[in-house]
């Protein structure tokens, strides 16, 4: 079955755009923003909470966890560093079981 043209071609195009800091192309979410979500994350003091990444409290890096630093899914305190400047610092990370039985018959 032959494929149209994708109606939100232009859209992805359009948020397509280079950092203002980095100089990077990135993919931005809002036509007003001028710097990409890791260089708005490397400015922001408060500490940073995600399912998917850490960020290095020295050099801003963000990184995506992944099966290199496996033991990071575990519940509790985890020493890791950045890739970026070698900078050694501890993770704090929290899990949360959700369980559904099947209706009653």
């Amino acid at each position: 079955m032959p494929v149209g043209p994708d109606p939100f071609a232009s859209r992805r195009a359009a948020t397509r755009r280079v950092c203002g800091r980095c100089r990077k192309p990135k993919t931005f979410l809002y036509g007003t923003d001028t710097e990409c979500r890791d260089c708005r994350m490397r400015t922001k003091p408060e500490a940073f909470r995600s399912g998917e990444e850490t960020r290095c409290p020295s050099c801003g890096h963000v990184e995506k966890v992944d099966s290199d630093r496996a033991t990071l899914y575990a519940e509790g305190e985890h020493d890791t560093y950045c890739e970026a400047c070698d900078y050694d610092y501890t993770v704090s990370t929290q899990v949360a079981f959700t369980y559904t039985s099947p209706e009653m018959l």
